[in-house]
């Protein structure tokens, strides 16, 4: 009992001091549904198509990110559909991210002028490591 307990200790002290890199864009900010799947139809008129591609460190070993965003908002409900593919070097690590998600817009206020929104994002995300000997 006393040798499963300190395991499982040890196991979250590990996974609570272990840190890694995340895929990160330059330009989070332009790709909403990213940050906050409740930004899906936020500020559009129409739809939003969103593109980003990132490659650092192409002489020593390339880290490359794409991705892909979808956006739509019909009255008060968003929709929205993403894509994200990171490659990071010539370790053979790849991850890739699909999903979509739905998002609801409450109007407030004299003019309702204000907004509060509710996102929910569903997905499914791959993780592949290809070991190169």
């Amino acid at each position: 009992m006393r040798k499963l307990l300190l395991t499982i200790i040890s196991a979250i002290a590990v996974t609570l001091a272990t840190h890694g890199q995340d895929a990160h864009l330059s330009q989070y900010f332009n790709h909403g549904i990213l940050v906050n799947p409740a930004n899906a139809g936020a500020n559009i008129q129409n739809i939003r198509l969103t593109g980003n591609y990132r490659s650092q460190w192409s002489q020593i070993s390339p880290f490359k990110t794409q991705s892909f965003t979808f956006d739509k908002r019909v009255n008060k409900v968003g929709f929205c559909f993403l894509v994200q593919k990171n490659s990071a070097g010539k370790t053979g690590f790849t991850r890739l991210k699909i999903g979509g998600g739905i998002s609801y817009r409450y109007a407030f206020g004299d003019d309702e002028e204000h907004e509060l929104a509710a996102g929910l994002q569903v997905g499914m995300l791959q993780k592949v490591l290809i070991l190169i000997s």
